[in-house]
């Protein structure tokens, strides 16, 4: 029996591959597009400024790696430039302390550190403490030496005597004050372990008079001696 074919047979056949031929081609290239598109974070590592820095291929038989790094690929970390090493270092610093490392070290070596120290005998004193404190007593007594006048019969010798004598109830007396004749005919003041040129060059007003007062306390007695 010979079978009639219409033409709206023809186009419904048609219509029919057209459909399946879509239909092919979008699963293919939804498989292709899948390929392609890469990896991509999650949204909230996006929102908070994640990107990708670096990546590291791993070759488990020849115990090595490579790192991928501003889309190049280095075996070597000397082929980095100094910006890249930088950030390499940075990216290493940050990983350790990821992993813990940083914590763990320091954690050891503080334990290392105090065990040894408890392992340290105690300290034993390298001398008495009589022989330390007469020591030091010595010391604070060589360090408060003054240059003192060979003979009383000086004019200046004679004015820090009586200086000695006024300061009985004065609290500069713990510092002391003598008046020493230099080789240029002038006099230099002691007030401990402070030296002045003259009596005007002393920054404190309450000396100044209490020297002037012994030197008119001297001429003074110079005058009674005379009579």
């Amino acid at each position: 029996m010979q079978v009639e074919i219409t033409p709206l047979f023809l186009i419904l056949a048609a219509v029919i591959g057209l459909l399946v031929g879509l239909l092919v081609s979008s699963l293919f290239s939804t498989r292709e597009s899948k390929t392609a598109e890469p990896d991509q974070p999650p949204q909230d590592l996006i929102k908070d400024g994640f990107a990708e820095a670096a990546g590291l291929w791993y070759s488990p038989s020849g115990k090595k790696i490579v790192t991928q790094l501003d889309g190049g690929y280095y075996r070597d970390f000397s082929l980095l430039t100094a910006d890249q090493k930088t950030r390499v270092n940075k990216l290493l610093t940050l990983w350790s302390a990821w992993t813990g490392k940083n914590t763990e070290s320091q954690t050891d070596s503080t334990s290392v550190v105090s065990s040894e120290t408890d392992k340290l005998p105690p300290l034993k004193p390298v001398l008495d403490w009589s022989v330390q404190e007469a020591l030091k007593a010595e010391e604070e007594a060589n360090s408060a030496v003054l240059p003192v006048e060979d003979k009383a019969d000086t004019i200046a010798g004679q004015i820090s005597i009586i200086i000695e004598r006024m300061l009985v109830d004065s609290p500069i007396k713990e510092k002391g004050i003598k008046l020493i004749e230099n080789s240029h005919h002038g006099v230099d003041v002691w007030i401990g372990l402070e030296k002045f040129d003259g009596i005007d060059a002393i920054p404190y007003p309450d000396v100044q008079q209490l020297i002037r007062e012994a030197v008119a306390q001297w001429e003074r007695e110079m005058e009674a001696n005379k009579l």
